[in-house]
């Protein structure tokens, strides 16, 4: 069975025209916390409460409190109804489109979730379409084709456990790129990170950008940045270390530590039964 939720229908309205989302950083910290990837015992998404008090949720809006948020929620709520049915079942779910700031290109993902019984055993991936409105011309990539090969390595034949999403977050200011969050990860285990893949309008193509000549556990993809327009910032944080680093990455994979920078994408998205509005999910996580 596959059920699809779509987040991205609506009817087209005129653009309001270049807007830019800046994410305040303070200091080197923006979020409180760091999720790894869920493990099977947080599934249910409720933690232990006292006689007479509610249970409080404990499943994070984001495996690594990213600012464009995966809908973790409903991925566990998707896994629990397959463990509770005993059978394996498969949701899709759009995210909303992303219009570049002329209009003339429009981004979309797809995720693709296969639930299981067994969380360690789930699925998920995605597919990103980009089109040019004018031409009706249309490219794809299928996520799983853009996995690390490290990871690759560690998966059985059918993919069980794979976590690997193209998601787009927004566009530069002059229009000419488009910049994707590329979530990888395994269920039921701590390794779960962030890489940048930048679509380039004028060479149509995908180049991945993240934190390399650092130590790490968990790498979040920010934006792009206000001091070096051309350059995405990187949240960087290791388990047990409440100290957190802000990078700047370029494309030659050259990095500066930015702890004052601030992230910023530009374009309008559009959502269900609404008008073209900036891009969403872009608040920090409190």
């Amino acid at each position: 069975m596959i059920t699809v939720q779509s987040l991205a229908s609506g009817v087209r309205t005129p653009l309001a025209g270049l807007t830019a989302i800046s994410l305040v950083v303070t200091g080197s910290l923006v979020f409180n916390s760091y999720w790894p990837v869920l493990a099977q015992h947080d599934a249910p998404g409720l933690s232990e409460s006292s006689p007479g008090q509610p249970a409080q949720s404990t499943t994070p809006a984001d495996p690594i409190n990213s600012p464009f948020p995966l809908p973790w929620a409903w991925i566990i709520q998707q896994q629990k109804l397959a463990a509770t049915s005993h059978q394996a079942q498969i949701y899709a779910q759009k995210t909303a489109t992303f219009i570049s700031p002329d209009g003339v290109y429009e981004a979309q993902a797809e995720l693709i979730f296969h639930a299981h019984p067994n969380f360690a055993d789930n699925q998920l991936t995605s597919t990103l379409t980009i089109t040019n409105t004018h031409t009706q011309a249309v490219q794809q990539w299928q996520s799983s084709s853009l996995i690390d090969p490290e990871l690759r390595q560690d998966l059985p034949p059918d993919g069980a456990g794979l976590i690997a999403v193209l998601w787009p977050v927004g566009w530069s200011a002059s229009g000419e790129q488009l910049l994707i969050r590329n979530f990888q990860g395994l269920f039921s285990t701590d390794f779960a990170s962030d890489v940048a893949v930048i679509w380039s309008r004028p060479q149509q193509t995908l180049t991945a950008v993240w934190p390399q000549s650092v130590e790490y556990d968990h790498a979040t993809l920010l934006g792009w940045s206000q001091e070096q327009p051309d350059q995405i910032l990187f949240q960087t944080a290791t388990m047990g270390e409440p100290k957190t680093q802000v990078w700047a990455v370029n494309r030659q994979q050259e990095m500066l530590a930015r702890p004052s920078d601030r992230p910023q994408v530009y374009g309008q998205t559009l959502t269900p039964n609404s008008q073209a509005q900036s891009p969403a999910l872009l608040s920090p996580q409190k």
